[in-house]
Parts: C-alpha cells; structure tokens; sequence
C-alpha cells in the first residue's frame, strides 16, 4: 500500500536495569515504552510533558536528550 507507514522499536537498556523502547514512525520519535519495577511497562508520549515520581535521573536524562519533557 502506497503512503502506508510503520512503526518500528528500538531498544535501549539504561544504566544497566531499565529498558527503554523508542517508537518511530517513519523516522519521527513519537513515543517510548519504559519498564519500571513499581509500575510496569509505562508508555510516554514525546509531544506531552508527563510526571513520572519515580523515574529515575538517567532515565530521565536519556529521554531528555531525545526531546522528551519529563517531570
């Protein structure tokens, strides 16, 4: 199908314990899974700012460079 596009995953293991699903479409950034041990797999809009209290720092520094607003 002409002008169909797909998403794809690109995964990333942060400070060794928490992984990090990046979501493209096309080659746009639109999002991202995190695996938190309290409370799962988390999904986090890139376009959204987004209050995660137990994130950790390098988690959120990872994001951050990418463009994500997180709290």
């Amino acid at each position: 199908m002409a002008g169909r596009r797909r998403l794809r995953l690109e995964e990333h293991l942060v400070s060794g314990r928490y992984r990090v699903e990046l979501v493209y479409d096309g080659d746009e950034l639109i999002g991202a899974y995190v695996d938190l041990p309290a409370f799962g797999r988390v999904y986090i809009p890139r376009r959204e700012t987004i209050l995660l209290p137990r994130l950790s720092k390098k988690v959120k520094k990872f994001l951050e460079q990418r463009g994500f607003r997180v709290l």
